[in-house]
């Protein structure tokens, strides 16, 4: 990534998709997005965290969570649930040493500590994932795949985050695809994928409704000036073979 300024989601202010942006990649994703909807459309979990534990108040009704954190100022970012038995991916630069997801879970839309299973940063930004845990059951789960070598369409969960914040699809594709490194254990994309702060650790959708991959970072070129959103993409067995090493651990309390 020779001559390009890379930066973490919400540092490059230029960056910033317009309303409209965000409006015409939600209505091209919207098609998609219902053929899915039974897969996918509970799958994006709001996360916080925290250097310090906090208690909150949660009630749900007619399918809404009501929350509220006693430390109202915490770092925010989207996980994605991709085992019923509480695993999630994120971006490991919103996870701190305390995390909550607000999803479904059990049922209904509620609140739940998360265990850091898992987080590592690679050699460039962008190179990045991290593992949850809540000790719940997820209803709707995304299966992980690959994207085929033929294939550009992609797309995402971004959050509009107003007084209630408000998950949505949006529709890009792929503008480069960066050449895996030794080990394999994560690639990398660039896409026109209209992301920003708050959408750290959402899920990047091929066309099969599989997740391939979590919005990281932002990449600026100073020869193009063109703007990028980057995706990380884990390998699929290292992925299963960590959570298969923590299912073998004691059962661990998702409390603080």
């Amino acid at each position: 990534m020779a001559l390009s300024l890379v930066l973490f989601t919400g540092c490059l202010s230029l960056a910033r998709p317009s309303k409209q942006q965000r409006e015409e990649a939600s209505a091209r994703a919207e098609k998609w997005f219902a053929a899915h909807r039974s897969e996918v459309g509970k799958s994006t979990f709001l996360l916080f965290a925290s250097d310090r534990p906090t208690s909150f108040e949660v009630s749900s009704r007619d399918g809404k969570c009501d929350y509220k954190f006693a430390r109202p100022k915490m770092d925010s970012g989207l996980a994605t649930g991709i085992s019923d038995d509480g695993y999630l991916l994120t971006a490991a630069h919103v996870v701190e040493e305390h995390c909550y997801v607000v999803g479904w879970m059990d049922g209904q839309p509620t609140v739940s500590p998360a265990r850091v299973v898992y987080k590592w940063f690679g050699g460039e930004a962008g190179e990045e994932l991290a593992i949850l845990h809540v000790g719940r059951h997820l209803d709707c789960p995304i299966k992980l795949g690959t994207l085929d070598s033929a294939e550009s369409d992609i797309y995402a969960f971004a959050c509009d985050r107003g007084q209630e914040p408000r998950i949505i699809a949006v529709a890009g594709q792929v503008v480069r695809r960066f050449e895996p490194k030794a080990g394999g254990e994560m690639s990398m994309l660039a896409t026109d994928l209209p992301l920003w702060k708050g959408d750290s650790g959402g899920a990047v959708i091929a066309k099969d409704g599989k997740l391939i991959g979590i919005f990281t970072a932002i990449s600026r070129s100073f020869i193009t000036f063109k703007v990028s959103r980057l995706v990380s993409v884990p390998d699929i067995d290292h992925v299963r073979s960590i959570l298969e090493q923590d299912r073998l651990k004691p059962e661990m309390p998702n409390t603080y």
